[in-house]
């Protein structure tokens, strides 16, 4: 017997045998894949951003606390606040 299940984040309805399948990528966003790294974002803007900004680049803003380093300075002002809850 082949049972029909909703699928609640993108209310589909599926048979039970494809159900496992469909919940590995339960996205219903379009996926725009970095050909160089193979990153995945969920807009084009996103993936520009990345191309230009960070693919194949080194991280160049480091944590003085500790051996965190990240691409973006905004990662990195968040992972700070890390510390400072640690310090308190």
């Amino acid at each position: 017997m082949n049972y029909v299940l909703t699928v609640i984040f993108c209310f589909s309805y599926i048979s039970a045998d494809c159900y496992w399948k469909h919940n590995l990528d339960p996205s219903p966003f379009p996926k725009f894949v970095c050909e160089s790294c193979g990153k995945i974002y969920r807009t084009l803007g996103s993936l520009k951003y990345h191309r230009v900004m960070e693919c194949r680049k080194e991280p160049k803003f480091a944590c003085t606390l500790c051996n965190y380093r990240s691409r973006r300075k905004s990662n990195l002002v968040r992972h700070m606040r890390v510390h400072c809850r640690l310090i308190k």
